[in-house]
């Protein structure tokens, strides 16, 4: 939650997950990734570990975002310290 910049609680939104199954969000708020790149309407899944974004939800607004490292099948945001030959720009 510390990455929220502001939040709200929600009713219980479904969520859709690669495996099929699905979890609940109770919450939704503003993030901001950098100061350039700020998520609307971001929700909260207490049973994940990680932070997923939705390529094609944020390639609606913006161009580019930074360079992405593919691993199996999903594409990590480098922070721009450490970009090897393996990483390539995530563009709409």
């Amino acid at each position: 939650m510390d990455v929220f910049y502001s939040f709200k609680r929600i009713k219980g939104t479904q969520v859709k997950l690669p495996n099929g199954n699905y979890a609940i969000a109770e919450i939704v708020g503003i993030v901001h990734i950098i100061s350039s790149i700020v998520l609307h309407d971001v929700l909260y899944l207490p049973i994940f570990n990680v932070n997923l974004i939705s390529i094609d939800k944020i390639a609606k607004e913006l161009k580019m975002i930074g360079f992405g490292r593919l691993h199996n099948v999903l594409y990590y945001l480098e922070d721009g310290r450490d970009v090897n030959n393996h990483a390539a720009p995530c563009t709409t």
